[in-house]
């Protein structure tokens, strides 16, 4: 430790003090060490160093502050000011003030004068009650490089008040009480684990204890009172309440509850409680919070009034632990001990009854679990019973389809399962509403009745059951009165003498149809409970299918050719994914099936709406009949109006004007007919038609039936066609399109790096043919200066030839060009007809399609292919994909061409320029001559090549400038007896042959 620096002089007390010689200082430190190793008690070493640094400096004022760096906090243990010990409140450090210096530098600070500048140098202030020392020396506590705290000496009166002596002796003192200090903290923190390690370790003792117990047990009252007297035993309380929670209705139920003594709560004042209104049990069961209050005041500011609820009489409790119990995330109830005393428990006592409840909680649920096992297990050997029952009964049904004996099996059953003394089963007609009485036993009435006659569908409990389609449980007469009983004195008296006071009815229900009631009757009150409901339900089901089976078996006989028929026509459907093959699939079947009936099939179009006759026949025969726009009235509109079937079987004169229908040109007027619509979702995208031209009620009601399970039958596999249809034609065009886009891009492609004329007709030809795989093809062009056609590439029979221009004079030529619209001849007839010419030393095609190229409002020439072995060669495909193609080339046309006219006349002013920079500077004639030749002959590249000179006064040519094979030639002037020189000087204008 460095050597501190007094601040100021001597002390002026040294006089006063007789100083300690080093044996006193030895002696002293000698004491005070073996007082330190006879004690580990960490505040024990604090008082016994305080005291004796008190003891050497004549009881002056001395503070021990101890540091906790985790915490950044301060502590007072030993502080005298004034003489008095004093107590204050441990402080978060900061980082001003001397014991913050003391503790960073962990070095001996020393002031003797001038305290208050000091104080202000260090950011130090007052503590609270106070007041300013005169001087004070501050010596830090080191341990293992760290200021773990500081001893301080002060005098409140004098300054200078301390010398080198003091600080040193203060700095040995301290050095070794910092060591002692560590050791007993240590021992300190020893022993608080050490505490813990036991009371874990007797914890963990009960919990065993209490585990082992609960384990036994398999009831939860049971384990309540097991667990709540562990509890009572544990913490001693007077006061203990297990409640458990029921999370649909909010409710706590306490099945254990000790206040002084063991209370029953099936019979006391204690009743179940809302979880939601009370603010303890609301934090405790919703919110899950474990609860400590040691006062009754805290216990009223949570909410709490009589807890629980003054079963002792004596009020309030005072203290209070409740926790929750849990499991997985289920809040199951919570535990509760209360005591009268205040500050009765502490955050172990709630640690401990937490791990209870913990436990508890999953004894509970294996107590739970067990009691539904057992409740489930009792409920299976009931169901097996009824199961075996039913099996019985199901077997016996099933060897049987007559109604009657299968009513007759089912009442008999239930006599023997029952021991019913009255049991009767009724069905109904539900096109008569009569109910008739297949089943009546009474033993009043001497067994078995026949009851042949049946009643209609009205008033009485039979009645009520059937049209309310509920089950009806009565256990007196005067009930059944109520519920609407007929029974009356004249029936009595009829009767054997006596009614059934007990009544059981439940409907018989099948198909969701009421097919009639199941009834039980008992001359006891109140004989039938909600099992013998259930069960007859169980019965009255079987017997329903049972019974509508045996009913339905009759017609399923009848419908089995039917089925026979459709089954055929659906195995067709399924082979074919052809639309019209579906169409003649399911129209011959259908007039087979018909014995070869008239009919035909109508698609209708709701987006165009536009009917379509793809199946026809009439009197035996197949017709054709062109699309139709369908008109608001009619047969036809009506059925796609309502989507329902339309049957005439006579006065079909009348139904025509009813229905606003009309005969369809080309067909006869029939006697019976039938209309069934193909429906597809909620639309009507057709329809069937029967018909018969010879006799009227030709067809019966299974023919209606028949013809529209066909249709709805067809009605899937024409949608799954139509779908399939749209997919390949949307296919189609996709890989269409793709393949004439491949073609315009490449096309394109090479025409954006050409702008020579010729090349672009070139390159469009060769990459149609190559495209199209298609050898015949032409290129033309049209120059309206001249009127001529120039043929620019044409390929016949697979071969390029050439062809001489020819004057655009014909009708066709004249319209085509007139008009600018694709033409597609697919026939000699149509070329004959449209006066089509055929080129001169080319033969003659038998079908062709051309397209105009277009620039602007212009046609600039076409683009054509023809097939000269066969008609019909081309479609709207082909035509679509020449047009686009012509499209682009007329723009790339058109562009080359207007390029090649600029480089042209670019040229020519390039000689013009060439040859007025040479005239410019020459006077003479000839030399002039001479210049324009040689100039000519350079950018034309040419060696033959005339200047010639006209003098009209002498009729003489003068040959100025003649070349020939590259020679100058000399020729003698002479007159113009060329007629051509002739024809040129009269009429002044070029001449090109």
């Amino acid at each position: 430790m460095t050597k501190p620096k007094l601040n100021g002089q001597s002390s002026s007390q040294d006089k006063d003090r007789t100083r300690l010689s080093e044996k006193q200082e030895l002696a002293i430190l000698n004491a005070i060490q073996q007082g330190l190793a006879a004690n580990q008690d960490f505040q024990t070493i604090v008082d016994l160093v305080g005291d004796k640094i008190r003891e050497i400096f004549r009881d002056m004022d001395v503070g021990i502050r101890i540091y906790d760096p985790e915490t950044d906090t301060l502590h007072f243990p030993y502080l005298y000011e004034n003489g008095e010990r004093i107590e204050i409140d441990s402080i978060i450090l900061g980082g001003a003030g001397f014991s913050s210096h003391i503790l960073r530098t962990k070095e001996t600070l020393v002031i003797n004068e001038n305290m208050e500048e000091e104080m202000q140098k260090y950011g130090s202030y007052l503590m609270p009650g106070s007041r300013m020392e005169k001087s004070s020396v501050y010596v830090p506590l080191v341990i293992s490089n760290q200021g773990r705290g500081l001893v301080n000496i002060l005098d409140m009166e004098h300054e200078n008040a301390f010398n080198d002596s003091d600080v040193h002796l203060l700095e040995t003192l301290a050095n070794s009480m910092s060591v002692a200090l560590e050791n007993a903290r240590l021992f300190d923190e020893t022993q608080r684990l050490l505490k813990e390690t036991e009371e874990r370790a007797s914890e963990l003792a009960i919990l065993n204890s209490v585990g082992d117990a609960m384990a036994q047990q398999l009831d939860i009252k049971t384990i309540t009172r097991l667990v709540g007297d562990k509890v009572r035993d544990i913490f001693a309380s007077e006061c203990v309440a297990i409640y458990l929670y029921d999370p649909k209705t909010s409710v706590l139920h306490p099945p254990y509850v000790y206040d002084k003594g063991y209370v029953d709560t099936e019979d006391s004042d204690i009743q179940d409680s809302n979880a939601l209104t009370d603010p303890i049990h609301h934090s405790i069961i919703i919110d899950r919070k474990s609860l400590l209050f040691n006062t009754d005041q805290e216990l009223t500011e949570a909410g709490a009034q009589v807890w629980p609820d003054a079963v002792g009489g004596e009020g309030i409790t005072s203290s209070f632990m409740g926790v929750p119990i849990i499991i997985g995330e289920r809040v199951l109830g919570l535990v509760s001990v209360q005591s009268y005393i205040d500050h009765a428990f502490d955050e172990s006592n709630l640690r401990l009854l937490s791990t209870l409840a913990a436990s508890m909680g999953v004894s509970i649920e294996n107590a739970r679990l067990f009691q539904e096992t057992q409740r489930l297990l009792e409920e299976t050997q009931g169901r097996n019973a009824e199961l075996a029952i039913l099996n019985s009964l199901s077997e016996a049904m099933a060897k049987t389809l007559d109604v009657k004996t299968v009513t007759s099996i089912v009442g008999e059953k239930i006599r023997d399962i029952f021991k019913a003394e009255i049991v009767g089963i009724r069905l109904l007609d539900s096109q008569t509403n009569l109910i008739h009485s297949l089943y009546i036993y009474d033993e009043g009435e001497g067994g078995l009745t026949d009851y042949s006659e049946p009643f209609l569908l009205g008033k009485g409990l039979t009645s009520k059951v059937i049209n309310s389609r509920q089950p009806l449980l009565l256990g007196t007469l005067e009930e059944q009165k109520e519920q609407g009983s007929f029974a009356t004195q004249e029936m009595l008296e009829k009767s054997s003498g006596t009614w059934a006071q007990s009544w059981l009815g439940v409907p018989i229900i099948a198909s969701d149809r009421v097919l009639g009631i199941v009834t039980l009757a008992d001359y006891e009150t109140n004989h039938y409970n909600e099992n013998h409901l259930r069960f007859l339900q169980t019965l009255a089901s079987n017997m329903g299918v049972a019974i509508e089976n045996a009913r339905l078996f009759q017609a399923e006989q009848q419908r089995l050719a039917e089925l026979a028929i459709i089954n055929s026509v659906q195995a067709a459907l399924a082979a074919e994914l052809n639309i019209q093959g579906i169409y003649d699939t399911v129209g011959d079947k259908i007039r087979n099936i018909f014995n070869n009936t008239d009919l035909n099939i109508r698609i209708y179009d709701p987006k165009t709406n536009i009917e379509s006759y793809p199946y026809i026949y009439e009197k035996g025969e197949r017709i054709k009949i062109n699309l139709d726009p369908q008109e608001a009235r009619g047969f036809s509109a009506h059925v796609y109006q309502t989507r329902e079937t339309l049957l005439i079987n006579e006065n079909i004169e009348e139904e025509t004007k009813k229905y606003g229908s009309f005969i369809m040109p080309g067909t006869s007027e029939d006697k019976s007919s039938i209309f069934v619509p193909l429906v597809v979702g909620d639309q009507v995208r057709g329809l069937l038609n029967l018909n018969n031209f010879e006799k009227e009620n030709a067809f019966s009601e299974s023919d209606v039936r028949l013809l529209e399970t066909l249709a709805n039958s067809m009605s899937v596999a024409l949608e799954n066609a139509r779908l399939f249809d749209e997919t390949q034609r949307l296919l189609k065009e996709t890989e269409d399109r793709a393949a004439e886009l491949a073609v315009i891009n490449s096309i394109q492609q090479g025409l954006a790096a050409e702008l020579d004329f010729q090349k672009i007709v070139d390159l469009v030809g060769d990459k149609l043919r190559q495209v199209l795989k298609f050898d015949d093809i032409a290129i033309r062009w049209y120059d309206p200066t001249t009127n001529l056609i120039d043929f620019m590439y044409t390929y016949e029979h697979g071969k390029r030839i050439t062809i001489a221009p020819i004057p655009a004079t014909s009708k066709y030529v004249t319209q085509f060009l007139k008009k600018g619209k694709p033409l597609m001849v697919n026939t000699l007839a149509e070329m004959e007809e449209n006066e089509i010419p055929t080129a001169e030393g080319t033969d003659k095609s038998k079908s062709f399609v051309y397209v105009p190229i277009l620039s602007s409002d212009r046609v600039l020439g076409d683009i054509g292919l023809e097939n000269y072995e066969i008609e019909n060669a081309f479609t709207k495909e082909d035509l679509r994909l020449l047009s686009t193609v012509a499209s682009s080339m007329g723009v790339a046309l058109e562009n080359a061409r207007l390029f090649q006219a600029e480089q042209q006349r670019v040229a020519e002013l390039a000689v013009i320029n060439s040859i007025q920079q040479g005239l410019a500077a020459e006077l003479v004639f000839q030399k002039i001559i001479d210049l324009v030749g040689d100039k000519l002959r350079q950018v034309l590249k040419t060696d033959d090549i005339g200047i010639d000179w006209y003098d009209p006064t002498t009729n003489l040519v003068h040959f100025m400038y003649s070349y020939e094979h590259g020679v100058r030639l000399t020729i003698p002037p002479g007159p113009p007896v060329h007629r051509l020189w002739k024809e040129m000087v009269q009429k002044r204008q070029p001449i090109l042959f």
